[in-house]
């Protein structure tokens, strides 16, 4: 009886951690892409931040450029 509690505990978090992974593969699919959107909505001119908001939206543009 022991043994099966300890297989379904261990089948329980296997599925949890398949779970976890594909739903982390899913929001990294989706980075690129709502980057590309907000990039060319900017350069479009649809956006005007504030000097605030673009000296912020030039550190993070250059802290994912530069790793």
């Amino acid at each position: 009886m022991v043994a099966r509690t300890v297989t379904l505990k261990f089948d329980e978090a296997s599925g949890f951690r398949r779970v976890w992974e594909r739903t982390l593969l899913a929001c990294a699919a989706w980075i690129p892409l709502v980057t590309l959107w907000f990039l060319w909505r900017l350069a479009s001119g649809a956006l005007q931040p504030t000097p605030a908001q673009a000296t912020g939206l030039v550190l993070v543009l250059q802290a994912g450029l530069l790793g």
